[in-house]
């Protein structure tokens, strides 16, 4: 599992849920803030609870790796999907070399000028 420390506080979640947040919040520093709910595990009672968190700018997150283990996270694959793609609709769409201009620019242009 991971440990996340936000705003004094401490949070468990699984490896991949941290790694999602951390690449949302990197990815959403420079464009403003938002909040996002995770799970999060209490060792205590072995239960797992949501966790809301504010990113942006001045959201200061630390990660490390705990040796607790045998906790659960359900839906953990919707949730990082969730968090990947709320990061991709912040990065700058990209043109790979072999991608023709046309498939993203839709002009009536004769084929000989194309």
């Amino acid at each position: 599992m991971r440990r996340i420390i936000y705003a004094g506080e401490t949070f468990l979640t699984s490896p991949a849920i941290a790694d999602a947040l951390f690449a949302y919040a990197a990815a959403l520093a420079p464009q403003g803030a938002a909040r996002v709910t995770i799970p999060v595990a209490d060792l205590q009672t072995g239960t797992v609870h949501d966790a809301e968190f504010v990113l942006g700018p001045a959201s200061q997150l630390v990660s490390e790796e705990t040796s607790e283990s045998g906790i659960d996270f359900p839906d953990e694959e919707a949730i990082v999907r969730d968090l990947t793609e709320r990061r991709q609709q912040l990065e700058p769409a990209t043109i790979s070399d072999d991608t023709k201009v046309e498939e993203f620019i839709d002009l009536d242009l004769p084929e000989e000028v194309r």
